[in-house]
């Protein structure tokens, strides 16, 4: 009875235009109003409304207040402390150590992280799973002591190894072992081994047309990659120092793991025509304000846009006609008949609504125009309003962007460093990735690869490994500037809502993870 009574209004409303216009009005409205609450948090979008709140810290706000308390109480008497006491390395390469964590960090002119990020990495871990970690801190300063942290004892106390490019002044290896036995009231004897890697000359940026900053940053990078090989785990996670982790990273890096090696095996496989890539790292943060359109769909944009109304109303149009010729073509066979009965007095038809109907012209102008709309719409709510990111694993080989927080395996890490440092200062070493994962590149360390060749190659998905994220991001950028060439800039924008969208309620004894295993980590799409 309800279906009805609906497509008898719609019919006596598409026969009114005045009232149709109305109608389609009031939904046009309304979509936009839906459109703009459902994206007022996404910056790619034109509904996009930032304020005061946009960029308030929830979720890492709470992260990064656990953490202090873990470094300034907890990590003193804990036993996490004596978890890796008198680690040597004799140790590095064996099965109790299965996974690596380096941190890289370089003192910044204002706002210093290191410490909210080794206390977000540690706050959640139990003694067990902190045994099986190799945890490495690499000081990029050219002097260890610029470094605001280097002689704190929590640096010591809680890591592995700390990797430096010069050599640490005798007071300070004298204050630095007097803070530790402090600090841990004794309990640890040992701190953390000190490896000196000396920073490498360049020539001026000038004379070979490179950038210093850039260079300088591949480089970096490049020596971390390096600290992670050298602990001889299968996997290495790599994390700059300015991020909070959520409490659940440990279980959805060793969950992500594990679905990567299942999904995207070490070895080039076929299945059903299909090549599967083997995969080169597993992002664990990015920022949604990537992921718009870019200019190579515009064209694509504006086709649909064009398509959809005029595709509309030669519906609309093919249907009233094909309405119209088939009581036509009835009105025919009744007056061909030879025995024909004797005319009955017309009487004007009653209106049905289940009848077809001739939609008059206005309507069908009028219907047309609400379609391209609602596709416009549609358009402008944002690329990943249409395309969302899926749950869990996914292939991001385009629009995922810098290197917070990076899962790499171990057997990929020399030919990776090796790249970077042939290339250095030629782009930001996050585009040098990117661009060596395509393969080109990566199967000739020397050879030059363009911005625009590798773009197009990886659009086209072309390429020797595959570059993965997880989604919703596991860490959170909380550096309020980044260190861009020409110094350092704001970095709010670089931003993970996704991240903030986590209950800040959760306790990490509700998020240890089931013995499932990655069984939510299957989502795959490629962007």
């Amino acid at each position: 009875m309800a279906v009805e009574k609906v497509t008898s209004f719609l019919s006596r409303t598409i026969r009114r235009p005045r009232r149709l216009f109305l109608l389609c009005v009031v939904l046009t409205t309304l979509s936009a109003v839906l459109l703009s609450y459902a994206n007022a948090d996404n910056p790619v979008s034109h509904f996009f409304a930032p304020s005061s709140r946009t960029y308030e810290p929830t979720y890492s706000a709470l992260r990064e207040r656990q953490a202090r308390h873990f470094l300034d109480n907890e990590a003193q008497k804990g036993e996490i402390i004596l978890a890796a006491e008198n680690r040597t390395s004799e140790l590095l390469g064996s099965p109790d150590l299965d996974l690596a964590l380096v941190l890289i960090s370089i003192r910044r002119p204002s706002a210093q992280y290191l410490d909210l990020a080794l206390g977000s990495t540690l706050d959640s871990l139990s003694p067990a799973e902190r045994k099986r970690l190799h945890i490495s801190v690499v000081i990029a300063d050219a002097e260890p002591e610029s470094h605001p942290f280097f002689t704190s004892p929590w640096l010591h106390a809680l890591t592995d190894e700390i990797v430096v490019r010069a050599q640490p002044k005798p007071e300070s290896s004298l204050e630095i072992a007097t803070a530790v036995a402090s600090y841990t009231h004794g309990g640890r004897r040992v701190a953390a081994k000190i490896r000196v890697v000396p920073r490498p000359e360049f020539p001026s940026a000038a004379q070979v047309e490179l950038s210093d900053w850039h260079r300088q940053g591949a480089v970096d990078y490049a020596e971390t990659l390096d600290t992670c090989s050298r602990a001889g785990t299968p996997h290495c996670v790599v994390l700059e120092d300015d991020i909070v982790l959520t409490a659940t990273w440990h279980q959805q890096v060793r969950s992500a793991i594990a679905a990567a090696d299942a999904r995207w095996p070490h070895e080039v496989q076929s299945e059903r025509g299909r090549t599967r890539k083997p995969w080169a790292f597993i992002r664990l943060f990015y920022a949604e304000k990537y992921f718009g359109w870019e200019d190579y769909e515009v064209p694509t944009l504006i086709c649909v846009s064009a398509a959809a109304p005029i595709l509309t109303l030669a519906f609309l149009l093919i249907g009233t006609r094909g309405s119209s010729s088939k009581s036509s073509s009835a009105a025919y066979k009744l007056l061909a008949r030879p025995s024909s009965p004797p005319p009955r007095p017309y009487h004007a038809p009653t209106p049905s609504p289940n009848r077809p109907t001739t939609i008059p012209l206005p309507s069908l102008l009028i219907l047309s125009l609400t379609v391209l709309a609602h596709t416009i719409l549609i358009i402008l709510a944002g690329r990943n309003h249409i395309h969302p990111i899926p749950p869990g694993l996914s292939s991001m080989p385009r629009r995922g962007c810098c290197t917070q927080a990076t899962i790499f395996p171990n057997h990929l890490l020399p030919a990776l460093a090796t790249h970077l440092r042939a290339h250095a200062g030629e782009q930001p070493y996050d585009v040098l990735m990117a661009d060596w994962a395509v393969g080109h590149a990566a199967s000739h360390p020397n050879a030059r690869i363009t911005p625009e060749v590798a773009e197009q190659e990886r659009r086209a998905g072309v390429g020797l490994y595959e570059m993965l994220a997880l989604n919703p991001a596991v860490v959170q950028h909380i550096g309020h500037s980044s260190s861009q060439a020409g110094g350092y800039q704001r970095a709010d924008p670089l931003w993970s809502f996704a991240f903030e969208r986590k209950q800040p309620w959760s306790k990490v004894v509700e998020v240890r993870a089931s013995s499932s295993g990655a069984a939510w980590l299957d989502g795959v799409s490629l962007f």
